[in-house]
């Protein structure tokens, strides 16, 4: 299964947890977030040179991970700092991990080099 044809999987499974009808092609938002999704989860895997040859595996446990991610990334506002929900300063705002909460549906098949 391609990027695009897995992107394309999961904006469905997105779609559908969203809440948007299913006779409805998911909107440009969800196809960005679930092409992203892939993205991530393509570097996470394989680390930061990216061959695409190599395809992401697109187990029904893979597909859950990034409908989850793409969610995510969904809902996340533009802003790189988040919203601000006031004036007071609070500090700075440091964006939490985007795979904090999805990383054990890639783990298995994540790529590692080194002694076991």
């Amino acid at each position: 299964m391609t990027d695009g044809e897995l992107a394309e999987a999961v904006a469905a499974t997105v779609a559908t947890v969203l809440g948007f009808p299913a006779a409805m092609a998911p909107s440009a938002r969800v196809t960005d977030a679930s092409a992203a999704a892939v993205a991530v989860a393509r570097q996470y895997l394989y680390g930061p040179e990216l061959d695409p040859v190599t395809l992401v595996p697109a187990g029904p446990d893979v597909i859950a991970g990034l409908a989850s991610l793409a969610v995510r990334i969904y809902h996340d506002p533009a802003s790189p700092g988040g919203v601000v929900g006031g004036d007071a300063y609070t500090g700075a705002a440091l964006p939490e991990d985007l795979l904090a909460h999805v990383h054990h549906y890639l783990d298995p098949y994540r790529t590692s080099f080194g002694f076991a």
